[in-house]
Formats: structure tokens, sequence, C-alpha cells
């Protein structure tokens, strides 16, 4: 409660949206200090995008004379102050991260423990950090990684922003990695972390619950616990249960499911035509290799139906650098279709008309 809240909006000040309104102060993305803003909103989708920006807020606090910083997802849920990250900022830390599991996971379910390696040691829906020339020196390298590299791409061991803070530890030598069961409670430590409540203080392993991260919770079917996971349904989470209702019920009262419904303004061009992903993955992976300034969309559609140079083209058929594209992403496709073949090639074309 003590101190100032921003919301750093990823998207467009648009559709009749008044941030002036708002118990806190908006901060437009157009208005950090990001290289080439118009690249980074082509190649990266909403998800990918709102986690690219992150270093940048950081850059844009710090340079606003901040001296700690905290960053928090929007789907946390707070029973208590943050004593213990203020306690080792003011000790003189300069980073503080919260981990994905404290112990291994023994069962068969997801995520497990290679998940874990997979999609980055630490949780980023909660990071802080303090002002000083380390944290200032690994903010703008992670920028600088985030430019072009802050895709979802598990297969090639990138997670987004997440993925990156593995190496935060290693860069900033005053790091705290706060091993705390009552920090960052979510579904992917839940098994360790068993929650009760004594009186009106909720506890998670026998310590009082500073914020839980309600990742995937489902507003419309009560029975979902958390969409990225099969480990638990809402049955099945024991006394937590009561407070992921608490929770619901309170994201629905301040508005969740009954106001405006706006839409992602970075998936549509100027002229309202939607960037389709496949679109935003063709542009990034053969046309901005070294983004200089983001290409229009009428150059991505013309490069996209552009025939495919490592396709022989047979007669009367054109296989597309973007249905090519489609066609390399999917192994069942490869499977079904040989574009060696005539029939391969229009049973493709056919498949994806």
């Amino acid at each position: 409660p003590d101190t100032e809240h921003y919301l750093v909006l990823c998207d467009e000040v648009d559709q009749g949206y008044d941030p002036s309104g708002e118990p806190f102060t908006v901060i437009n993305v157009r208005d950090l200090p990001l290289p080439n803003f118009d690249d980074m909103a082509l190649r990266y989708d909403v998800m990918e995008f709102n986690t690219a920006i992150k270093p940048f807020c950081f850059t844009h606090f710090f340079a606003q004379g901040a001296d700690e910083v905290l960053y928090l997802d929007p789907d946390l849920y707070f029973l208590s102050r943050l004593d213990a990250v203020r306690e080792a900022l003011g000790a003189g830390q300069d980073a503080v991260l919260t981990p994905h599991i404290n112990s291994p996971i023994e069962d068969d379910k997801s995520p497990n423990d290679i998940d874990m390696l997979r999609s980055g040691s630490y949780n980023l829906g909660f990071l802080a950090l303090r002002r000083s020339p380390a944290a200032e020196r690994f903010a703008a390298w992670w920028g600088e990684r985030l430019r072009t590299g802050a895709v979802s791409d598990i297969q090639r061991g990138l997670f987004t922003d997440q993925k990156w803070c593995d190496l935060l530890p290693s860069f900033v030598e005053k790091t705290t990695v706060l091993h705390r069961p009552g920090y960052n409670l979510a579904y992917w430590n839940l098994m360790h972390r068993p929650v009760t409540k004594r009186g009106d203080v909720w506890h998670a392993a026998g310590e009082p619950i500073a914020f839980v991260h309600f990742s995937g919770a489902s507003f419309t079917d009560a029975n979902v616990f958390s969409k990225h996971q099969n480990r638990y349904d809402a049955n099945a989470i024991g006394e937590l249960r009561a407070l992921y209702d608490i929770y619901r019920d309170e994201v629905r009262a301040n508005g969740m499911g009954s106001g405006p419904s706006y839409r992602y303004s970075f998936d549509y061009d100027p002229s309202g035509r939607r960037i389709a992903p496949v679109l935003r993955h063709l542009y990034r992976s053969e046309m901005a290799e070294t983004p200089r300034s983001a290409a229009s969309l009428d150059r991505i559609f013309a490069y996209a139906n552009e025939p495919a140079p490592d396709v022989k083209q047979l007669p009367g058929v054109l296989i597309t650098r973007l249905v090519h594209r489609i066609w390399k992403a999917r192994p069942d496709l490869q499977a079904a279709f040989d574009l060696n073949t005539e029939q391969g090639q229009r049973a493709l074309l056919e498949w994806c008309l």
C-alpha cells in the first residue's frame, strides 16, 4: 500500500478505453524505450509481446528514479505485504526471484521436472529489481535479447522472457532466490505446499501466504483450476478451493466478463486486416533477421504468396511460401502429403482451402 502502482498497457489506448479513471497510472507501451517498436509488435503475438517489454519497463522506471521496481503478473492474488521481498532489497540485494519448484515432482502429471527445465527455473510472474549497476546492466542485456528472442519456442529452448532469467543469478551476484512457500503459490508447486486456513490467515506448507498465482484460472467453469496442467481440477486442491472461489468472485466483481470486449490492437494492420500467427512466424524467421524497420502487411502478403523456393513447382499447382511454412510446421501434414508428387501438392492445397 505504500508503493506507486502502474499498469504498462501493451496495446493501443483505443476502442473507447479511457485510462484516466483507473486507480493506477497507465503507461502506454509506445512510451517505453523499445529499439524497434513496429518490428516487435509484428514479430510477436500478444503473450510474447507482453513478456518482451518487461525489461524495458524496468529500464523506464529506473530512468524515472525508482529505487525498487516490482513486476507483478495480472493474475496474482495478494493476501499480505511482500515483507520478505522488501527485506531482501533493503539489505542490499539487487534482485529477488521465486523458483517454480523447491522439490522434485514425483508423479507422472504435467507439468513435471522436465517442463520446468524447458520453461525456466524461475517464474517471471514476479520479479523485483533494485536500481543498481548490476541490475541495470542485466535489464539492458535482457532487453537486447528479448528484442528478437522473446518467442515461445520450447523446441529451441526458448520461452518468452522467462527462460532467459535462468541466467539472472549468475549475472547479478546479489540475487535472492526466495524459497518461501507463501510466495508465488501456484499449480506448479501446490503438491509441495498444502494449503490450510488457521483463523483468518491462509498458510502454505505452514507459512502465511503472501500471494497466490492463479495462472490459467477459469471464470466460466468452476471445476477448472488451471488450463495449463492436468494434475488438479478445482475439487482436488484441498482448502485452496475456498480461496480460489473467493478470487474468482472478486475478479468478476471487478468487471471480468461484464465490461467492454476489447480486441488486441496489434493483431490488425491499419486497414483492419488480421495478422495471422503464421504470418508473424514467416515474417520473423524469413524477413526480419536483422530488423531495421517492420515490413508492411502488403509486403508480407506478397512475400507469403510467392512460390516456395524449396518446393519443385509442378504445372498447374502453386505451393506458396505460406502453404509450405504451414506444411513444415505440421508433422501430420508432412506424413499425409508428399510434396514431391502432384497428388500430394494438390491434396495439401485442398486441405488448406
